[in-house]
């Protein structure tokens, strides 16, 4: 599914949720978030993976990247000059909970540099 980023709300992972179980038959949906843009990543769990957080027009969506450090979509991400860049990502929205609070997290797949994948 396709979708401004502005979107990803606890609201939509709530929705999706219901789609559950997922598995062979009933694969868990991936989407493309439009209009993302870059705020920040770094590296972190041991060097393999990335965090970091983009600006939609819903607020700040965190995201990570799992074995993304080394790759072309890391490297774009890690590099300070691409700050404020419009991306689009294709992943998984999923809920996180740290210290009892709750928000929205993408798990990263792969970026395109502007609107479209």
């Amino acid at each position: 599914a396709e979708l401004d980023a502005g979107a990803a709300t606890m609201k939509l992972i709530s929705a999706l949720d219901a789609l559950e179980p997922f598995g062979q038959g009933n694969p868990e949906p991936t989407l493309i978030l439009h209009g993302a843009m870059l705020r920040f990543a770094t590296i972190m769990g041991g060097g393999a993976h990335l965090r970091g957080s983009v600006a939609t027009s819903g607020g700040q969506l965190a995201f990570v990247g799992f074995n993304l450090v080394g790759t072309p979509v890391g490297d774009f991400l890690l590099d300070d000059a691409n700050t404020n860049t419009t991306i689009t990502m294709l992943g998984k929205l999923k809920e996180n909970e740290y210290n009892g609070r709750k928000s929205a997290q993408f798990f990263v797949e792969d970026i395109a540099v502007g609107q479209g994948i």
